[in-house]
């Protein structure tokens, strides 16, 4: 699935939730998976701490953009929480 060009209004579901697109139009999208959310954001396919690893070494010298991506990993963390899913 091709989530860069992901059409948010298209899907509704209490076991994904949509953090948005960043600025370079990569939506942020959790799915609620048995031990942890999964995230999906461009070609990326990641558990929630892996992908908290993969962006925290990414985009150094574009802080606003390493910024925006850490932001959408806590907003998921923070929602995926409030509705008690497994965050391991």
């Amino acid at each position: 699935m091709d989530f860069k060009n992901f059409d948010p209004a298209s899907v509704y579901d209490s076991s994904i939730i949509n953090a948005g697109p960043d600025s370079r139009g990569f939506y942020f999208i959790a799915i609620r998976h048995d031990t942890t959310p999964m995230i999906a954001a461009g070609c990326r396919w990641l558990p929630l701490a892996e992908a908290y690893a993969h962006w925290s070494n990414r985009h150094p010298s574009k802080p606003a953009l390493h910024a925006e991506c850490l932001a959408k990993l806590d907003l998921i963390s923070t929602i995926a929480k409030a509705r008690d899913w497994s965050i391991t």
